[in-house]
């Protein structure tokens, strides 16, 4: 979004649209195709399972399994940060508020 800059909100809106309508039209396509059975159902999951695969490959050009020219450190403070800790304080607030078994 950031290349359309004032029109990002406009363009999500848009390409929130085209996704409901699609999946809208792949939905009454599944369901027209729907016999009582689990079948017609898991084609459909499936076709749309190597339809998504092929997207992500084209849209990769081939740089999926590539390896990166150099590998990103993570510093050991990033890891056992705020995220870690908001964790154990959400655990305690919870275990003080919890009500007690006689």
């Amino acid at each position: 979004m950031e290349p359309l800059g004032e029109v990002a909100g406009t363009a999500s809106s848009v390409f929130g649209a085209i996704c409901v309508v699609g999946g809208a039209l792949f939905g009454y396509g599944i369901q027209q195709l729907y016999n009582g059975t689990v079948t017609p159902v898991f084609t459909a999951n499936c076709a749309l399972a190597v339809g998504a695969t092929v997207c992500i490959l084209l849209a990769e050009n081939g740089r999926l399994f590539a390896r990166d020219a150099a590998p990103v450190a993570v510093a050991p403070a990033a890891e056992s940060s705020g995220r870690c800790a908001g964790l154990r304080l959400a655990r305690r607030r919870i275990l003080r508020n919890a009500p007690r078994s006689p």
